[in-house]
């Protein structure tokens, strides 16, 4: 018998890896009659139409991308968590989350929705049916998350319609709402009369406008109260505009984009340009950046590190994958995700020093500590901030500028998130009725949840509440999320020169694999798990 010489035993072997990824494309990666099918490497060679709708150029998808994650928590809650947990120290614990999960989950997540041209949901049922959960759970979290991001984008609206007035309304306490314990800064800067009261009872004008005025709040959550007829249409005008946005798909989507996308970073560079230019803004921004060392001992900066991530990355929730699912098979998607998690950490980065620097001229002003001013999420957007506009000159116009920006961060996040749960409902509509898939693309991101008078102030436009975002951001997207990304597939590459699938403009190694199986925490590097596809 003739023996068989080596180099001949490493063709066959290499022709049996080759076949085995051909028949991954056609068992796995084809789809089945009546699903909605994608675009796969063969078609594309073949000059075939895509069955799936694609981006009509590369800046649809970056744009779509950088509207979808930059948003509320890069200006409000990065510059906040950065101060409080150590200022520059807490850079350590941010970047080790962000190369150690953030990216990694990030680009795992628009790869699979390239990879196989599907949504959130049918995607991972093509990598392995059992794991459609991972889909359904990120339905569920979009589904919780949307409840009451919305309202926060209302209450932007609000802020915005009465920003177009001479004097703001938040300004003084000549008004309906305010009580007798309302107190001006102007009569705050008599420091002889302000020595001689007892403050412990006074509050501000821009408080008593948040809380009586927009929120009205009652006692308590046993009392409901009416319903806020000026909350609710604007919480149904900025519903009316986030359809308009996505009705389309991304014939729509990647059009509206251009404008939402790039104006809140126009907006920000002025903001930024004129905090530096005011007094006291380099307090502020040395408060922001002193490094304090020994906070790095603390677990919850490490905890908040990591929520941060998770938060502005976007990851988890089946938006990036749909958006990933409309770009062409062999697009280079890994150096434009490089890019776009640059711009997003970036913009966090740079929002601190606009953030910042104003605050540090209102506690100049006020002559207090900037620890006094200081504010994180809705305390910064609709209290601080709308009281530094008021001390500073053209007060109308900054006030116009800054929710402007605020309403176009959230409307890009809003509008995009829901793109999984519309391709779900498209989907499990053409299955049922093929007649109604149409239908179904324009009514579902209507359908996504539009919120009713309830008990409290967080969850709809009544007076029943305080608005409790922070715990219950944490709660319901942190917990969700973890345990979601601790189920992603990971990656496994080993060595070896053959190239393979230029899926994302990276020619993977033929030993790379997709692990269908828990991995390591953020999609990082582990072994392969028994009964998953590997090519060794």
């Amino acid at each position: 018998m003739n023996p068989i010489h080596p180099e001949s035993e490493g063709k066959m072997a290499t022709k049996e890896k080759l076949q085995c990824l051909k028949d991954f494309h056609k068992d796995i990666l084809k789809p089945p009659p009546g699903k909605s099918p994608g675009t796969r490497p063969e078609d594309e060679a073949e000059g075939k139409p895509p069955k799936r709708e694609k981006w009509a150029s590369k800046m649809d998808f970056v744009l779509s991308v950088a509207g979808g994650f930059v948003g509320l928590g890069n200006v409000w809650r990065f510059p906040y968590l950065c101060y409080k947990n150590g200022g520059g120290a807490f850079l350590i614990p941010y970047f080790i989350f962000l190369f150690g999960g953030g990216l990694p989950v990030f680009f795992l997540e628009i790869i699979i929705g390239q990879y196989t041209s599907e949504g959130g949901i049918t995607c991972w049922e093509k990598i392995c049916p059992l794991f459609a959960g991972i889909g359904y759970a990120s339905i569920v979290i979009v589904s919780l998350l949307n409840i009451y991001y919305i309202v926060i984008l209302a209450w932007a609206t609000y802020y915005l319609f009465h920003s177009f007035q001479s004097d703001l309304p938040w300004a003084h306490c000549n008004h309906s709402w305010n009580t007798p314990q309302c107190l001006e800064d102007t009569l705050r800067k008599n420091k002889s009369l302000w020595a001689s009261l007892s403050t412990a009872n006074f509050t501000s004008p821009v408080t008593e406008f948040w809380e009586r005025k927009v929120l009205s709040l009652s006692s308590g959550i046993n009392e409901l109260g009416a319903l806020k007829w000026e909350l609710a249409l604007c919480l149904l005008l900025v519903w009316l505009v986030c359809f308009f946005c996505i009705w389309k798909g991304v014939k729509s989507t990647g059009k509206v984009v251009y404008f939402t996308a790039t104006f809140p970073f126009a907006m920000l560079l002025v903001l930024l340009v004129r905090g530096l230019t005011l007094p006291g803004a380099g307090e502020g921004i040395k408060f922001y950046l002193y490094p304090d060392i020994s906070r790095l001992e603390d677990p919850q900066v490490w905890i908040d590190a990591g929520t941060q991530i998770f938060f502005s990355y976007a990851i988890c929730l089946g938006a990036m994958t749909s958006l990933g699912s409309y770009n062409k098979y062999k697009y280079n998607s890994y150096r434009d995700c490089m890019l776009l998690g640059c711009l997003n950490s970036g913009t966090s980065f740079v929002s601190g020093f606009a953030i910042f620097s104003i605050l540090g001229f209102m506690a100049q002003e006020q002559g207090v500590d900037i620890a006094d001013v200081a504010e994180s999420g809705p305390g910064l957007a609709f209290i601080a901030y709308p009281k530094a506009v008021t001390m500073m000159p053209l007060p109308t116009f900054w006030s116009i500028l800054f929710f402007i920006m605020l309403l176009l961060l959230g409307l890009d996040s809003q509008a995009d998130d829901p793109h999984g749960v519309k391709n779900h409902h498209v989907r499990l509509m053409r299955e049922l009725r093929p007649r109604f898939g149409r239908v179904t693309t324009h009514l579902s991101p209507a359908a996504a949840r539009p919120q009713v008078p309830g008990p409290t102030g967080h969850l709809s436009p009544g007076n029943g509440g305080s608005p409790p975002l922070a715990s219950e951001r944490t709660q319901t997207k942190v917990g969700g999320v973890h345990t979601r990304a601790s189920s992603e597939p990971g990656w496994r590459v080993s060595t070896g020169s053959e190239q393979r699938s230029g899926c994302g403009g990276v020619e993977y190694p033929e030993s790379c694999a997709w692990l269908p199986g828990p991995a390591p925490a953020g999609g990082a590097p582990g072994p392969a798990s028994p009964g998953t596809h590997t090519w060794t």
